[in-house]
């Protein structure tokens, strides 16, 4: 949970695990205060402090390089 709260950029993992054990997690609907607990950022409804979690797909960006190039 603490990485899936994490990347929604939230806050850090460790201050995720604060927010899990204080009771500001729910998944589907049900208060998360377990450390070890799974959830699928896809599939389940997570929100932190009363706001749902949005995720973005992941951004993949490709650059050419040419022979012999180098920045100045």
């Amino acid at each position: 949970m603490q990485k899936i709260i994490s990347r929604a950029g939230i806050s850090s993992r460790r201050a995720g695990e604060e927010l899990i054990l204080a009771g500001a997690v729910r998944v589907n609907g049900r208060v998360v205060t377990e450390l070890g607990a799974k959830a699928d950022s896809r599939a389940d409804a997570i929100e932190v402090d009363g706001k749902k979690l949005m995720f973005e797909p992941p951004r993949y960006l490709v650059l050419h390089k040419p022979r012999g190039w180098s920045p100045r």
